[in-house]
Formats: structure tokens, C-alpha cells, sequence
């Protein structure tokens, strides 16, 4: 499991932030290896806690404000991955609802600011958003059950490939299932540059696949719950001090 969390934490450490940054896009502080001026806190209102994830509403007031900031890629900052399941989805309820809280506080102003291009404003909703897919995976699995009850087995393996349908979903299918392959090799591609040469880890894809069923629910109890105004405490995700042998 930490394993394949690893694999998720560098596709957005070394792909995901270093787009942002690149390409001038709204990026967010993930509370971990971050330096900030003390006066563009203070010029903000300071660290507010009307969401759970104060380290993400903190980062999108200072850059709507104009603040500017500099990733680093190349430091690195030790970390610790929730070695249990219970652990790794109290995490992700944190993070699904601060995120939906999020986009719920800032929505309006990001889509009424006149120093974001159109492009820049979708894909920081769609970077808000992120969690959104929870409930609609939750909406989709659902709708199935009927789906396959009103069509026959045999139906998917003959006559669907003949209707227009057909293109359009192996189309979008074939994106969704080759963006994962894309960020997660190009990540172990720049870690080879650097040394780290472990192809072998693509196969960390499954166990995030995994991961991603069994806080399917939970993550998308804390998406509605973000959205709805429901308050929760912020519990904290605890550090066991655990090291891999092999890694150290």
C-alpha cells in the first residue's frame, strides 16, 4: 500500500507541480516542504480554519492576491506514508472534504478574477474539483447494475460495436486509461535521469487502482459533506515513525 501511495506522491511532487508552476497555473501547498514570507500570510488574514485543509485554502489566497511562488523540484523533504488502511483513508476524508471546501469558498472568485485567462480558471475549479470523481464513480457503478440488467452479455460483444456509441467511448476510455501510464512514466522517467532507475513501479498503478475502490465511498461521503457546509474535526493523520530498511 505505501508503496503504491509513493508512486502517487511522486507523480504530483515531480509531473503534476512542476506543470503548474511551469505553466503559470493555480498550485496548492500540500503542507509538506514549503517556506513562506511571513507578511504575505499577514496580507492575506493569516492561516484561517473554516476548511480542512488550511494549507490548500492558504496557498490559493496568496496566489489570487498575486502572490508568486517558486517550486524546487530537485529538494527533497522526508515523508511519511499512512502505513494502514484505517490511517490512509482518514487522510483522504481530510483531504477529499478540505478540497470540496475549498472550491466551495473560492469558486466565485476565481471565475469573477480578471487576472485569470479562461484557461486558467477551468483548471483551477478542475484542481478544486479533483475529488469530484468520487460520487460520480459511486453514481456510475451504481447505474451498471440497471445497465446490465437491461442489456444481455451478448449485446456488448456484438451488436454495441455497431452503434456510434462505440467509437466515442473507446475514444474516452482509451484517454482515461493511458493518462495514469503517461503521468506515472514520465514520473520514473525523470527519476531515472536522476539516479533512480525502478521501471518496475508501474505496477504500484494496480495497487492505487486498489486504493481507489476502498475509499471510494468514504471520499465521496466527505466531497458532500464539504459541499453541504457539514462540519467535521480535523483528525490528524498520526506519524508512527516507520522507515523501509531498503530505502534508507
Amino acid at each position: 500500500m505505501t508503496k503504491a501511495v509513493s508512486l502517487a506522491l511522486d507523480g504530483y511532487g515531480i509531473v503534476d507541480q512542476r506543470a503548474r508552476y511551469t505553466a503559470n497555473l493555480l498550485a496548492h501547498f500540500s503542507g509538506t516542504g514549503g517556506l513562506f514570507r511571513c507578511s504575505a500570510i499577514r496580507s492575506v488574514g493569516g492561516w484561517t480554519s473554516d476548511t480542512l485543509t488550511e494549507d490548500l485554502d492558504l496557498s490559493i489566497r496568496l496566489q489570487m492576491k498575486g502572490w508568486r511562488y517558486i517550486y524546487l523540484p530537485n529538494v527533497t523533504c522526508p515523508g511519511e506514508i499512512p502505513p494502514s488502511l484505517d490511517l490512509l483513508r482518514k487522510q483522504q476524508f481530510r483531504w477529499a472534504k478540505g478540497f470540496a471546501q475549498c472550491f466551495r469558498k473560492h469558486h466565485r472568485e476565481i471565475i469573477k478574477s480578471a487576472n485569470l485567462s479562461v484557461f486558467q480558471k477551468f483548471e483551477a475549479l478542475m484542481l478544486l474539483a479533483t475529488y469530484f470523481v468520487s460520487p460520480f464513480s459511486v453514481i456510475g457503478l451504481a447505474l451498471m447494475i440497471p445497465y446490465l440488467a437491461l442489456f444481455p452479455i451478448s449485446f456488448f460483444f456484438n451488436e454495441y460495436w455497431q452503434t456510434v456509441f462505440a467509437p466515442i467511448a473507446l475514444s474516452i476510455s482509451a484517454a482515461i486509461y493511458l493518462s495514469p501510464l503517461l503521468l506515472y512514466g514520465t514520473t520514473l522517467s525523470e527519476l531515472s535521469a536522476e539516479g533512480h532507475r525502478d521501471y518496475g513501479r508501474l505496477l504500484n498503478m494496480v495497487g492505487l487502482a486498489l486504493l481507489g475502490l476502498g475509499t471510494l465511498l468514504s471520499n465521496s461521503k466527505a466531497t458532500i459533506e464539504g459541499l453541504s457546509r457539514k462540519s467535521s474535526p480535523f483528525e490528524r493523520t498520526t506519524k508512527d515513525g516507520v522507515i523501509d530498511p531498503i530505502s534508507s
